[in-house]
């Protein structure tokens, strides 16, 4: 794909700069960072987590002011894997992007970082993941039809619309209408 230096990345771990951000595997206090990123109106009109998941208005700022990389390395999870976007010159999280096992992926910017363009980094260092580290050769997204901002992203990522579900249920249970994009590589490699 020719986006990054190629590396080995030691074992559970993975680190690369792609434009602006620098996409790294998350601290489990990263992790609450980036989940509180994503647990405003606006983050959570497109994700619908249930309520549960969600970080609470007066722990949202704390989380956001601290600077990434500190605490204990993050148990992975077997059902995916996440990156966080941080920007080096504001020392912050800006988000994070995250590769599921049968290749869908998915992400989103944090407060102070969305509408800047750094969308399409985001979800082009998710293809670099799926395509360059994890040796997966397709991947897809899928995305509210109202949602152009993300729209506008995956296709800046080299994403293309393809033909999908025509529905999709948010965890809350809210159903949504969606458009699905589509990548493929024709030889993958695994870092």
């Amino acid at each position: 794909m020719g986006w990054f230096r190629r590396r080995r990345c030691p074992a559970s771990a993975h680190r690369f700069r792609f434009g602006t951000l620098v996409f790294t595997t998350p601290t489990e206090l990263d992790s609450l960072v980036a989940v509180a990123g994503a647990s405003d109106d606006e983050a959570q009109r497109w994700l619908g987590w249930e309520l549960d998941h969600i970080v609470l208005e007066p722990h949202r700022e704390r989380y956001l002011a601290m600077t990434p990389g500190r605490g204990v390395a993050y148990d992975l999870r077997e059902d995916a894997i996440d990156l966080i976007a941080i920007h080096p010159g504001r020392k912050r999280c800006a988000g994070l992007v995250s590769v599921h096992s049968d290749g869908e992926l998915g992400g989103w910017l944090m407060p102070g970082f969305r509408g800047q363009g750094l969308g399409g980094e985001l979800f082009k260092a998710g293809l670099v993941l799926a395509h360059e580290h994890l040796g997966l050769p397709s991947v897809r997204a899928g995305v509210e039809t109202a949602n152009l901002a993300s729209q506008g992203a995956l296709r800046a990522a080299g994403m293309r619309r393809v033909d999908g579900p025509p529905t999709h249920t948010l965890p809350n249970g809210r159903v949504m209408s969606s458009y699905w994009f589509h990548h493929e590589v024709a030889q993958p490699r695994r870092c």
